[in-house]
């Protein structure tokens, strides 16, 4: 490797004969060791800049060296390409950067796109560049002094394909913002010309004044002014989409769409001002942009996550708003609304007392894909009755309720956190869910004793036997069992089966399926107007929740099986199930098992209980607060009120005022409880 002085004199000693990889000798004596060091990076382009400033022979030098690799190469795609998906889908553009992480694409040497990957070859290289300031890029390029003789607007080495890049790029918008996905969603186009139809012809007329000999500086620079106009209405347009989707909902493919609109622009409002600005130092600063934003995009072109995240962030922000809408039912506010919801949640505690029964009546030789279809349409059909006949099962709820504290947490959403509203929210969410797990556990544990009881005494058998009784309970010994783990995953189950949800009714409204059955014309010849009506209101509103527990129950039935099959301890507990079990399998071995076996058995229920919510609260909140970019710094504050609630008024917690009820900050906590 060359220090920096022995890069430059090489370049000064023969500037015709130095090429690309003199330019990489001397990127590599400037890149930091490490990049958490980019201060020696900021150094060493000091000491560049002094040095050219003290050595004007130096300076020329290297100025004919870099101009002449610039001018020895192709430089559309540079401009047109790189920063810019190229692939029509989502998936296309991922598999070609799963293809490249494997083996890179390699890219001809005859383009200036070239010279950017050989030069910025390591993944970090944008991390030092964004670091130096710049304040130093600008003067740097400023000494380098590109000259414009052939052309008053653009430098001699980039003409004229810095114009055709502007062109290329303008006539993508046009396409790009003329898709049918887009049209469909600017119902405006229909009545006046489009600022997407405008940009290409505007673009192509102003390249054709800029590039008159004789052209008056001052109506080139009107010209691009108004091209800026339209493209900041193309963006605008992009925006209203995107404000839309709320209520449209939202695809990966119309995202994609949106996203290769906004790159497009972007690139195009640089490189015009790196062109057009009115003054020296906006259009240095227009080139530094496009310089750094070229080597951060060179360094991150392969990048996987980045691509699914950037991609999926209003997809997930949808899925997430429509769980949390949901999640807004399941939260009570006064007495009448907790002892309605503790009756929903008897009614939920009902039907899997039920399941539960059945599940045991199921348990019977067969194969083990037989039987995990077999438990999986009974949970299915278990829960989507819990779900039409409106009851609650409480371990449904935290996927749910998380969403709606995430948009409570959401500062862009609220001018400013309420902390005192969003503690007494969580104060809500906790009774919320307590009253939830005591109406499912006061039936799901007495009940299934009462109808293995029944069973027994009507036909003289046992639901079931004494050894699936003993197997039973050690399945929720939270000591010498993996029941805690297998909480745990079936948390992530009804987190996963809360995201369902919301993905189909975000579908349902992107796809516009209730106006859709609506207008179906064989629905109609069978159903009234009013009858058609009614179906699409309640697949509008109910389709996701009923997709979500269908998947909920496929999902506990075959996680058994899966692990029977592999090998893997993967199984699921279910707190009600559990519950449910229990209560059964007491009534066969009551008599033989020791009080401790008994106490055993109800601490691994409650934990059990406690993983299933605390898995599935957690992953849904961390991803409501993520898509919602929730950035919450008040943690500590937040927590220190709602504990100070709880020592003031505990009972909030699990019983709803009568009137309502601030929560207190923690001074005033302090005092009441001295």
């Amino acid at each position: 490797m060359h220090t920096l002085e022995e890069s430059l004199h090489y370049i000064k000693q023969y500037p015709k004969e130095a090429g690309v990889d003199e330019l990489v000798d001397l990127v590599d004596a400037i890149r930091p060791r490490k990049v958490s060091e980019s201060a020696s990076s900021q150094l060493a382009l000091n000491k560049i800049i002094q040095l050219f400033k003290n050595n004007k022979e130096l300076l020329d030098h290297f100025k004919l060296f870099i101009k002449r690799v610039v001018h020895s190469k192709n430089q559309i795609r540079l401009f047109t390409e790189l920063g810019i998906s190229a692939n029509q889908s989502f998936f296309s553009e991922l598999f070609r950067r799963f293809n490249e992480k494997i083996l890179p694409a390699t890219v001809d040497k005859d383009e200036l796109l070239s010279v950017v990957v050989d030069v910025f070859h390591r993944s970090d290289d944008y991390i030092w560049i964004e670091a130096i300031d710049p304040k130093t890029w600008r003067e740097l390029f400023e000494l380098l002094g590109f000259e414009t003789n052939k052309n008053k607007f653009v430098a001699d080495e980039f003409y004229p394909s810095l114009y055709s890049s502007v062109q290329i790029i303008a006539s993508r918008i046009t396409s790009l913002g003329l898709e049918p996905e887009i049209i469909v969603r600017l119902p405006h186009i229909e009545s006046y010309n489009s600022s997407f139809q405008a940009i290409s012809y505007e673009v192509n007329k102003f390249v054709e004044e800029a590039t008159t000999p004789d052209a008056e500086k001052e109506t080139v620079i009107q010209h691009c002014k108004h091209i800026k106009v339209l493209l900041n209405q193309c963006r605008s347009a992009v925006e209203q989409v995107r404000r839309n989707q709320k209520k449209e909902g939202v695809s990966i493919s119309l995202a994609y769409l949106l996203l290769r609109i906004d790159q497009n622009i972007e690139r195009l409002l640089r490189i015009l001002g790196s062109m057009m600005a009115e003054k020296k130092e906006e259009r240095l600063t227009f080139s530094v942009q496009l310089f750094t934003g070229m080597v951060r995009y060179e360094n991150q072109k392969r990048g996987i996550r980045r691509h699914i995240r950037a991609n999926t962030e209003m997809l997930a922000y949808q899925v997430v708003e429509h769980t949390g809408q949901t999640g807004e039912h399941y939260i009570t506010n006064t007495p009448k609304e907790y002892f309605h919801f503790l009756k929903q949640s008897m009614g939920g505690g009902l039907i899997i007392s039920f399941t539960t029964w059945i599940k045991f009546l199921l348990h019977f030789k067969v194969a083990p894909l037989v039987q995990g279809l077999l438990y999986s349409l009974n949970y299915s059909l278990s829960f989507i009755l819990i779900f039409v006949t409106h009851s609650t099962l409480a371990t449904k709820q935290p996927s749910m309720t998380a969403s709606a504290l995430a948009s409570a947490l959401d500062d862009k959403k609220h001018q400013s956190i309420d902390l005192e509203n969003t503690a007494e929210l969580i104060v809500k969410l906790s009774r919320s869910q307590f009253v939830s797990f005591l109406g499912n556990l006061i039936i799901v544990i007495p009940l299934p004793y009462f109808i293995a009881w029944a069973y027994h005494y009507l036909t003289g058998q046992l639901i079931v036997n004494e050894a699936t009784a003993i197997k039973t309970i050690q399945s929720i010994d939270p000591v010498n069992s993996l029941s805690v783990l297998y909480a745990s995953i079936t948390g992530m189950f009804l987190f996963v089966s809360g995201i369902i949800n919301g993905y189909y009714d975000n579908m349902i409204h992107y796809g516009n399926v209730a106006e859709r059955i609506r207008n179906y014309k064989l629905l109609q010849q069978y159903f009234s107007k009013e009858k058609l009506n009614k179906i699409s209101l309640y697949v509008e509103k109910n389709f996701g929740g009923l997709m979500g527990n269908l998947f909920l129950g496929f999902f506990l039935g075959y996680a058994g099986v899966f692990g029977e099959i592999t090998g893997l301890p993967f199984d699921i507990r279910h707190v009600t199930l559990a519950g449910g079990g229990f209560a059964m399998a007491f009534y066969t071995v009551g008599d033989y098992i020791s009080v401790d076996t008994i106490l055993s058995s109800l601490i691994g229920i409650f934990l059990i209980g406690l993983m299933n919510f605390l898995v599935s609260f957690s992953l849904s909140l961390f991803v409501a607060l993520r898509s919602r970019k929730v950035n919450f710094s008040q943690t500590g504050a937040l927590l220190n009120r709602v504990f100070a609630h709880f020592l003031a008024k505990p009972m909030d917690f699990f019983y709803p005022p009568r009137k309502r009820n601030l929560s207190l900050s923690p001074e005033e906590s302090t005092s009441i409880h001295e």
